[in-house]
């Protein structure tokens, strides 16, 4: 193939892969009207672009241009690069070739990034291949793709450039939308995915860092859920940014892209995902990546991109004239928060964008926490539902108790959704999370609680919600004859207001705290499962690093009355569900419903308090030392410390060992039943001065608490 027929071929495959999907048949049929030869060579480029699964994809115009390239030079496969032997070819990506590789000094299996001895020559390459190196090796993230080496080997013909990189086993973020209805995303799922892209781009930025490609054939997403932020071939190394800066001339770009701009008249980049300043060849900093974000989120929900045209200068004129159509134009079903935060981040002034991928991960994070009490709320109506099929359908059903709570619950939780997504202004989702007024109502004591919630960001799309409790005083215990030995006389105790996870802790928050390497549980494969197989040292390592990552020094287990105080969320009896009245399936996952194996957490219903797996699971440390006397008014010796209480039984314990008095300990040490859940002493500043009503809904960053 000639050089000047290649070219042909490459512009029309650039112009039609810019075309909608759609349109791209009548766009080929005009453009290559009287030559069959040149239609088919661009649909079969085309072709292989949709089915790529390569683990860098890569434009199929590359495999094209090496093949012509190349000719004569035979594959590397098999060859050894250092310690390095090549297995297969992964890929072709815009600056090198991905192979699969193993490691034979360490035994693992990685990706080696390799650049073709016949590109050497070309100093814009290996600059741009040398600064890929650099940006992603400055970096450690758990959603960026991880350097483990960077060098040079002999090659057939000159030296061949290489990068060793993580073998991240899954698919593109472009796969997985190729393989789903319509090519959307459901929105829970592009929202978790946009919030581990989000906190990889923070770390990025911070770092400064600006990736310029972010788009769909950049993300890849691993069979558990994490997402990695690959190729960062067109990173621009900056100074900290200047976001008083708007325009001009990107002086401070690599040589390649201001070569690229000067030879081709087009800017390094793919034009679909190109900020407004990127597509004029203005300078760029951080938020030209939000932009890019936000059109990468819109086409995972509305399975098109905001941005189209028949050509690349049809998409680079709507990206600077257009606005996109509404996303809920594109999928009803989408949510107006998400179609708001997706807006400011398409905003074309950067000014009116987020500022930071970190204001964006916090009202992702929080808008994730509103769908979640959405759905609690759709969960409950649909119990209290079954409950009413269940009766005689000749007869009026009569209302249970269960029932009545159940509603009671939904209204609460309505509610408190209700007040999240009317907002006083169409600013609702701001990093300084405005004040919204809030009706009060009198809170008969009956009804369930829904307290002030406290938000930490652990990272990587992980957050660790709290509830904030109120002080208070109860009966701990039971009375003889009523559970345990160990668990009678009951007795009197007083409670300080403290916070309390909401959830046990999960292994998907075991990995953010303390690295993915480094899970001990025996159950896994979810990340929203309780971590499991936990020592009451290994849960305190947790809380040091979670403490030092936070800079929150509150962090530590429960104690034991404030376990019990929790669970009970105002009961007097047995179960924290009006006093020994309905079913403990409702509420727990234990022996007769848990298949012997833990279960991700939130899936049963919450008590009062809208705690989760108070009961069963997983059985809960405790700060405390077990001591079988504990209760007994007249104990004197000195409690014996040997082991640690475990209180609300677990996925193999009975019914009787799942109440909210019963007591146990960690005789054997750490076992693949026991977990934890976390406490924090809260500061006079932080405790609100009485219990909130049903309609109050408090937010929270880094511990501020603000009502919305």
């Amino acid at each position: 193939m000639n050089p000047e027929r290649w070219k042909q071929i490459e512009r029309l495959y650039d112009a039609a892969l810019a075309c909608d999907a759609d349109r791209r048949a009548a766009f080929l049929d005009r453009a290559c009207e009287g030559d069959e030869e040149l239609h088919l060579e661009v649909a079969t480029l085309l072709a292989s672009n949709d089915q790529a699964g390569s683990f860098l994809a890569a434009p199929a115009t590359e495999v094209m241009a090496r093949s012509v390239a190349a000719e004569g030079v035979s594959s590397p496969i098999g060859r050894r690069i250092g310690r390095y032997r090549l297995l297969s070819l992964l890929g072709l990506g815009g600056m090198g070739e991905i192979y699969l590789a193993e490691d034979a000094q360490l035994g693992r299996k990685v990706a080696i990034k390799l650049l073709p001895p016949e590109f050497t020559a070309d100093a814009g390459r290996v600059q741009r291949f040398a600064q890929e190196a650099r940006a992603a090796s400055a970096l450690n993230h758990p959603n960026i793709i991880t350097i483990h080496e960077i060098g040079e080997a002999a090659a057939e013909v000159g030296t061949a450039h290489y990068i060793v990189t993580e073998y991240v086993e899954g698919e593109t973020l472009r796969q997985r939308m190729a393989g789903a209805p319509q090519q959307r995303i459901e929105e829970p799922e592009a929202i978790d995915i946009a919030l581990q892209v989000a906190a990889a781009l923070s770390a990025a930025h911070h770092r400064g860092i600006v990736h310029r490609d972010i788009k769909p054939e950049n993300v890849m997403v691993r069979r558990d859920g994490i997402v990695k932020v690959l190729d960062f071939g067109l990173a621009k190394l900056t100074e900290p940014p200047d976001l008083t800066t708007t325009s001009g001339l990107d002086t401070q770009a690599p040589l390649s892209a201001r070569a690229a701009k000067t030879e081709s008249g087009v800017v390094m980049g793919t034009a679909r995902y190109m900020s407004p300043e990127q597509a004029r060849g203005e300078k760029v900093d951080l938020r030209s990546d939000i932009f890019s974000l936000g059109v990468m989120l819109y086409e995972l929900v509305a399975g098109r991109a905001p941005f189209v045209g028949a050509s690349t200068s049809e998409v680079i004129a709507a990206i600077l004239r257009d606005d996109p159509p509404p996303l809920t134009a594109r999928t009803p079903e989408a949510s107006r928060e998400l179609g708001k935060i997706i807006s400011r981040a398409l905003c074309k002034d950067r000014d009116g964008r987020y500022q930071t991928a970190k204001n964006l991960l916090h009202d992702l994070n929080f808008l994730k926490q509103e769908m979640r009490i959405r759905i609690l709320g759709l969960q409950l109506a649909d119990s209290s539902n079954r409950d009413a099929r269940s009766k005689s359908p000749n007869a009026r059903p009569k209302t249970s108790s269960h029932s009545i709570r159940n509603r009671a619950a939904l209204v609460v939780l309505l509610i408190a959704a209700i007040s999240a997504v009317i907002p006083s202004s169409l600013r609702l989702f701001n990093e300084q999370l405005q004040r919204e007024r809030s009706v009060e109502t009198p809170s008969p004591e009956p009804q369930d609680k829904l307290f002030p919630r406290l938000i930490e960001n652990l990272g990587s799309g992980v957050a660790l919600e709290m509830a904030q409790l109120p002080s208070g005083e109860y009966e701990m215990g039971s009375n003889l004859g009523e559970g345990e030995e160990d668990e009678s006389p009951k007795h009197k105790v007083k409670v300080d207001s403290f916070a309390l996870g909401i959830y046990e802790v999960t292994q998907g928050q075991w990995k953010a705290v303390m690295g993915s390497g480094d899970n001990p549980s025996h159950f896994n494969g979810n990340d929203n499962l309780p971590v499991d197989n936990v020592s009451w040292a290994l849960a305190q390592d947790f809380i040091k690093v979670l403490q030092q990552k936070t800079g929150q020094q509150g962090y530590r287990l429960p104690t034991e009355k404030e376990w019990e105080y929790a669970a009970r969320a105002g009961s007097s009896g047995k179960w924290s569900f009006d006093d020994g009245k309905g079913e403990l399936s409702y509420y727990a996952w234990y022996s007769k419903n848990a298949a012997k194996r833990t279960q991700p957490v939130g899936k049963k219903s919450p008590n009062k308090w809208g705690l989760f797996d108070m009961q069963g699971n997983v059985m809960e440390l405790c700060q405390d030392w077990y001591d079988e006397d504990a209760y007994k008014p007249d104990r004197r010796n000195p409690a014996p410390r040997n082991y640690h209480v475990l209180r609300g039984g677990c996925i193999v314990c009975a019914e009787s060992e799942c109440r909210v008095s019963f007591r146990d300990y960690d005789e054997s040490g750490p076992g693949k039943y026991i977990g934890f859940r976390i406490a924090m002493t809260l500061k006079s500043s932080e405790v609100k001065s009485s219990i909130p009503a049903e309609s109050e809904r408090v937010r929270s960053v880094n511990h501020e608490i603000v009502k919305p």
